[in-house]
């Protein structure tokens, strides 16, 4: 069983792939991305369909594709076909099966919850209504699976030189360390 450095592991950028069919979602979730701080690199990565996802998890020779990533993120209604069965699909797949997914939904139907979860899904998240929501959101999944969470390690599909998808610098050290945004107090 190998260690992992903690401070090799901090240093290593995370990829999350976000699989969302609704342009104004995905650029709410990639604009607090890009707002985040944290103290790891993180780059986003975009699918707007199943083919596409798959296309990234499992590139092809001469592939844009350069990583597979440490984090999904999956829409519940992605258009090729329902989102619990593209988690069934990765769960299903001996490659795939070891990455995290959450699953983010507007439904908050219990038998979408349950379909998602019988799948493996890691965690099923309601999509915020508003961008200062979203904001918060992303910030959470950001401070427990990017800061807090210890992912897979794993091997880089190419060079480990190689950038892909959008990155966003360390800018601050440790969510623990932050003031929560978009929160008031009454009091006592």
């Amino acid at each position: 069983m190998s260690s992992i450095s903690p401070d090799t592991h901090s240093f290593e950028p995370v990829d999350v792939l976000l699989i969302e069919d609704d342009p104004q979602h995905r650029e709410q979730i990639r604009t607090a991305f890009e707002q985040i701080e944290t103290d790891r690199n993180v780059r986003l990565h975009t699918a707007d369909s199943e083919n596409e996802a798959m296309s990234f998890l499992h590139p092809q020779d001469g592939a844009q594709s350069t990583t597979r990533p440490d984090l999904l993120l999956l829409d519940l209604t992605v258009p090729d076909r329902h989102g619990s069965s593209l988690l069934e699909s990765i769960t299903d797949d001996d490659a795939l099966r070891p990455l995290p997914v959450l699953v983010l939904a507007d439904s908050e139907s219990s038998a979408d919850v349950v379909r998602c979860y019988d799948a493996n899904a890691n965690a099923y998240l309601t999509k915020p209504t508003s961008d200062d929501k979203f904001a918060t959101f992303v910030e959470a999944i950001v401070c427990f699976w990017v800061e807090e969470a210890l992912l897979l390690p794993r091997q880089r599909d190419i060079h480990p030189d190689s950038t892909g998808g959008e990155l966003f610098p360390s800018l601050f050290v440790g969510c623990s360390h932050r003031s929560p945004r978009n929160v008031t107090s009454s009091p006592p």
